[in-house]
């Protein structure tokens, strides 16, 4: 029984390697990006819903980063966040309510 199942298992491994081989071989001739419509087709707010909007409350995070650890690369990160929406932000009144607590805070830290 043991030699069975070892002879099984092993006869699986060439047609693993087989398979495995012609996913990636189409994957890799496959034109444009795997990933792209999956970011293209975001559904989610940028700005606030129910819950505070991620992007801004990680703009907060990286501003608390840059005081408490004094490196400036935190902040310029924090900077680029914010300035992403902040086109968008000032017509959304309420929904930008995080987005707008993170610029406050940006500019308070100058």
């Amino acid at each position: 029984m043991y030699v069975y199942l070892v002879r099984r298992l092993i006869s699986t491994l060439p047609v693993m390697v087989i398979v495995g081989m012609f996913v990636f071989s189409l994957l890799y001739l496959a034109p444009g990006d795997p990933a792209a419509p999956s970011v293209a087709d975001r559904t989610g707010s940028a700005l606030d819903d129910l819950l505070p909007g991620a992007n801004a409350w990680a703009a907060r995070v990286l501003l608390g980063l840059a005081e408490a650890t004094g490196d400036p690369q935190y902040r310029r990160r924090a900077e680029a966040a914010l300035g992403a929406f902040a086109s968008v932000a000032p017509a959304q009144g309420l929904r930008a309510a995080t987005y707008l607590g993170a610029a406050q805070q940006l500019l308070a830290a100058r």
